[in-house]
């Protein structure tokens, strides 16, 4: 979580960010996805659903039609995201132990709201009782660690709802990354977790609500 912060703090709610074109999808492309997320969705319960508990499957078609609100949200503090930031992309104790932390993969790198990254690689990284025990004081962690970067104006109520919205994006990224991908079954298999993973995200913290 404060790695996160390191990213994200540096750059927060800099306005220069949006003079950079290479930091969003071109609005086409973006609503290309948007307008094909139901589509893959289908796709997806047509793979999986026969493995996955139905609220599972009735939360991503439930997200798939948020898809348009997902893709062009637009928060007032925007910052440098990594997009696709969970342990898959994670070496620890890097360069021989000269790097606590080094973060890889860096293709979906984008501008956007910072605990969009928290709320993935916890939703992600961690199982969902653990998840759940610790998510708050993991945020915390993170919160605190954005004001030693100076930031200011971005209470902790505030970050928590932020975490919570944007909990959808992890399932998001399960569902389109599954059908988008060759199919194996080591990828079956993490796409399953990542679903399962997420949507308990989503349902337990409400997330559903802050979307309305």
């Amino acid at each position: 979580m404060r790695e996160a912060a390191a990213l994200h703090g540096p750059r927060w709610g800099d306005a220069a960010l949006d003079g950079l074109d290479w930091l969003s999808l071109p609005e086409p492309a973006a609503q290309a996805i948007a307008q094909m997320l139901p589509g893959v969705t289908e796709m997806f319960r047509e793979r999986f659903g026969h493995l996955l508990e139905p609220e599972v499957m009735a939360a991503a078609t439930r997200m798939a039609q948020l898809a348009p609100a997902i893709m062009f949200d637009t928060p007032a503090q925007r910052t440098v995201l990594h997009g696709d930031f969970r342990l898959d992309n994670v070496l620890f104790e890097a360069k021989g132990g000269a790097w606590p932390m080094a973060t890889l993969d860096w293709q979906t790198v984008t501008r956007g709201r910072g605990t969009q990254d928290a709320s993935y690689f916890l939703g992600a990284g961690l199982r969902a009782n653990e998840r759940a025990a610790h998510e708050t004081e993991l945020l915390h962690v993170y919160h605190d660690a954005l004001a030693g970067f100076g930031v200011r104006d971005y209470g902790w109520d505030q970050c928590w709802a932020d975490y919570r919205k944007h909990s959808l994006n992890g399932l998001f990224m399960a569902v389109l990354s599954a059908i988008s991908v060759t199919q194996t079954n080591r990828g079956d298999e993490m796409f399953l977790t990542m679903a399962r993973r997420h949507a308990a995200q989503v349902l337990e913290l409400k997330a559903f609500d802050l979307w309305n």
